[in-house]
C-alpha cells in the first residue's frame, strides 16, 4: 500500500504498471523519492551541500521512517555534527560525494536505525565509530 502521509506536501502515487512516483515534490527537489515496499527511498545526484541540507529540512518534517536515503555524485565536504537529526533512515549511502571529514556526532542520531552504512569512494581518512548502546551499523563500505 502507498502511504501519503509520510512527508508533508509529498504525494505518492501509482500509474498503471508503474513504480510509485512522487508527485508534487518540489520542496524535496533536487532529490527524488520513490515509494518501495519496504518504505520510501530518496536519491539526491550531482547536487550541492545546500542543496542537500533544503531537502533534509524537509525531510526532517515528515513522521515516517526513510527506508533509503542515496548521496551520490555530489559535492558534500563535511558530515556535520548532528546533521541528520530529526531522520529515521536504515541505509544510508554517500558515495562519491568528495566528503573528506565526518564529524564525530554526525551519524550518532541514526544509531537507533541505521543497518548499512556506505561511504565509499570519497576522500576519508577516518571515520568515527563510536559504538551506540543499543547497536551499530553492521556494514560500513569506505574506500
Amino acid at each position: 500500500m502507498v502511504r501519503a502521509d509520510w512527508l508533508p506536501g509529498i504525494r505518492l502515487g501509482r500509474r498503471a504498471g508503474k513504480r510509485a512516483t512522487v508527485t508534487g515534490a518540489r520542496e524535496i527537489a533536487p532529490c527524488t523519492c520513490k515509494e518501495k515496499s519496504r518504505g520510501p527511498s530518496l536519491v539526491c545526484e550531482n547536487v550541492d551541500e545546500k542543496a542537500i541540507q533544503k531537502s533534509l529540512s524537509v525531510l526532517k518534517k515528515g513522521s515516517s521512517a526513510i527506508y533509503r536515503l542515496m548521496f551520490r555524485n555530489s559535492d558534500f565536504p563535511r558530515i556535520q555534527d548532528y546533521f541528520f537529526l530529526g531522520l529515521n533512515v536504515q541505509h544510508l549511502t554517500m558515495s562519491r560525494s568528495n566528503i573528506s571529514v565526518v564529524e564525530e556526532s554526525s551519524l550518532r542520531t541514526l544509531a537507533g536505525t541505521l543497518e548499512t552504512l556506505d561511504l565509499s569512494y570519497n576522500n576519508l581518512h577516518t571515520v568515527p565509530l563510536t559504538p551506540a548502546p543499543e547497536s551499530t551499523p553492521p556494514i560500513v563500505h569506505a574506500q
